[in-house]
């Protein structure tokens, strides 16, 4: 894992390299399910504490089902034509003063 920092931004490579159609869809279908998840834990939670739903999981959540659908097409398609695939995913972090 790479961290380049520059000031109050960091960036922090996840997945680089090729993979197999399979192996693809194994990374990239774990990364949303743990999205998904994480989602589906907020707004359970805030249905127990508030009684609604929480307004970001009820957004994301069917962004995430169809990234999830998107995913499946694609290493579907690759594994067909034998195709591997090259990944590359940083995440950027940047530091916000609450007081902003």
């Amino acid at each position: 894992m790479k961290i380049q920092t520059q000031q109050n931004v960091t960036s922090v490579k996840l997945v680089d390299g090729l993979f197999s159609a399979e192996e693809a869809r194994e990374i990239l279908l774990n990364l949303i399910q743990c999205k998904i998840q994480y989602h589906e834990m907020n707004n359970f939670s805030s249905l127990e504490q508030h009684g609604k739903p929480d307004t970001i999981a009820q957004y994301r959540l069917p962004e995430l089902r169809a990234e999830q659908e998107k995913v499946k097409q694609l290493t579907n398609a690759a594994a067909q034509k034998r195709c591997i695939l090259k990944i590359t995913s940083a995440i950027r972090i940047e530091l916000i003063d609450e007081g902003r």
